[in-house]
């Protein structure tokens, strides 16, 4: 009777604690808050804690026999992977020298990070001599050790020639078929290195061992052709595009890019003499009635400008159409970059709405460098109703304009209505005109011996409190002791308000420089 007294107590009390520790009521959900708070901050020590475990430690830290034990070499990988990402081939060094002293086993992979830091802060010297350490190691060399070797080499350029050859010997004594990156990545920095010949002999041992190209593969080739004279580079530029037309490959943007920035590159180029109205030597087969068929995808003009000495080439697009629509059948979007290559080789006259009617198309915003190039571009070539378009489009577009835009635009006004009306939209955007912009306007003026285009500019200088500086004073100088205009009474009468005009403005406006 005993037992069974004590047994059912026990079994009360059992129901009693479970009972008084259950949330029921108003507290149950106080106390479900607690619980998944406590969770939450075991959750956050343990993620600080894994990012403290693989954080790179001090290098001179020793590490117990148990730490190298449970991480070993695969912690001073995730370092070295640290450093590499952020590009501290310094301490990569330093790590790879910690690991030979600490016995750790080195591997490829370790050495490949380390040798594609060097290589990518251009230390192509400091990275062959970890390469030449990977052999003595016995570990034998990646494609992936190769191509970082080759990204080097483009990044130094010129100067790594001589490291470019010992690594094609060491691939040829090895046996070693490059892959396709390591291809595009020899390529790349032939390119770089001024040697498009030998890139495009990359190219063909690349069909000869049937190695698979790619997009990449092609702008590598672009980049190349940049390397040679302007005619050879055009040529270059023309078959590399039909190769990738004929292999199929759909062009991304870089290749586009590539592309325009080749024709930019061939306007740059030196003069040549035309002879009985006959195109330069090489140009038959891509011309015909002074029309380029660009693969199809670029229509090409090419006209002369003719001077006393000789007939500078000229190429332009037919049109901006042209290449939108080859890009849309390739799903390839232009970006800011593209713009900035097409602008010089529109028509004149035409650039502005074009790349205005592109950037409503393809819904680009366009930063303020690109606008401010343009702007310069359509001022110089269009005239000032074009460039006031483009500036409407900043201000539409909440774009920053700076005083540097105002001066491109005050450069093709010439009379007192273009001028009036950029300055009302100096005003407009609370800005003020600085003196690079008036003394544009006066250097204009002057140019044309409108004397009340000056008076209007001076009277307008001192309306808006803009003191001149010294070059604006000597214009003016220039201007009010021309003696063959004393008899002009608008001159005489600018003679008069100048003198004046000039007392005003040294008096509220102390200045040594021309006082």
């Amino acid at each position: 009777m005993i037992r069974s007294l004590c047994e059912s107590l026990a079994r009360k009390s059992l129901h009693i604690s479970r009972t008084s520790f259950s949330p029921v009521g108003k507290y149950a959900s106080t106390i479900k808050v607690k619980k998944d708070t406590e969770h939450n901050v075991n959750k956050v020590k343990n993620t600080k804690r894994d990012q403290e475990r693989f954080k790179p430690r001090s290098l001179t830290t020793p590490m117990t026999f148990s730490q190298w034990k449970i991480h070993g070499p695969r912690l001073y990988e995730k370092r070295l992977h640290f450093l590499m990402k952020a590009g501290n081939g310094a301490k990569a060094l330093e790590t790879l020298q910690v690991m030979k002293e600490q016995q750790v086993d080195i591997s490829p992979v370790a050495y490949n990070m380390v040798i594609s830091v060097l290589a990518k802060q251009g230390d192509v010297k400091g990275a062959f001599k970890v390469f030449n350490k990977m052999k003595k190691q016995g570990l034998l060399p990646t494609e992936r050790t190769y191509s970082s070797l080759f990204h080097g080499c483009a990044v130094v350029g010129h100067e790594s020639m001589e490291i470019f050859d010992k690594i094609v010997a060491e691939m040829e004594h090895r046996s070693v078929t490059p892959n396709t990156i390591t291809s595009n990545a020899m390529i790349q920095a032939l390119a770089f290195c001024g040697e498009p010949d030998r890139a495009l002999e990359v190219y063909e041992l690349m069909t000869t061992n049937r190695t698979p190209v790619d997009s990449h593969t092609f702008c590598a080739l672009l980049m190349a052709s940049k390397a040679q004279t302007s005619d050879n580079g055009l040529k270059m530029a023309v078959d590399v595009w039909n190769e990738l037309r004929r292999l199929d490959i759909k062009p991304d943007i870089y290749c586009y890019n590539l592309v325009l920035e080749c024709l930019n590159h061939c306007n740059c180029s030196e003069s040549f003499k035309q002879e009985d109205g006959k195109l330069p030597d090489g140009w038959g087969r891509y011309s015909g009635y002074a029309m380029l068929q660009f693969a199809k995808d670029f229509k090409l003009k090419l006209y002369f400008i003719s001077n006393s000495k000789c007939d500078v080439r000229k190429l332009s697009l037919a049109d901006a159409e042209a290449i939108t629509n080859a890009m849309d059948k390739d799903s390839v979007k232009p970006n800011p970059k593209t713009l900035y290559f097409l602008m010089p080789l529109l028509p004149s006259g035409t650039a502005g709405k074009a790349i205005l009617k592109i950037l409503e198309k393809y819904q680009l915003s366009g930063d303020v460098m690109f606008f401010n190039s343009l702007v310069r571009n359509v001022a110089a070539t269009e005239g000032f109703s074009s460039a006031m378009e483009l500036l409407q489009a900043m201000v539409d577009r909440n774009l920053t304009v700076d005083n540097y835009i105002y001066q491109a635009v005050a450069n093709c006004c010439c009379d007192k209505p273009s001028t009036a009306k950029l300055l009302s939209i100096i005003q407009s955007n609370g800005h003020s005109p600085n003196t690079f912009v008036w003394g544009t306007l006066c250097g204009i003026a002057a140019k044309q011996q409108d004397y009340s285009f000056l008076l209007y500019l001076i009277k307008e200088m001192k309306d808006m409190k803009c003191p001149p500086n010294r070059v604006v004073i000597s214009i003016l100088d220039l201007a009010s002791s021309k003696k063959g205009d004393c008899d002009d009474p608008v001159h005489m009468e600018f003679c008069r308000y100048y003198s004046e005009w000039k007392k005003f403005m040294r008096l509220f406006h102390h200045n040594d420089s021309w006082a």
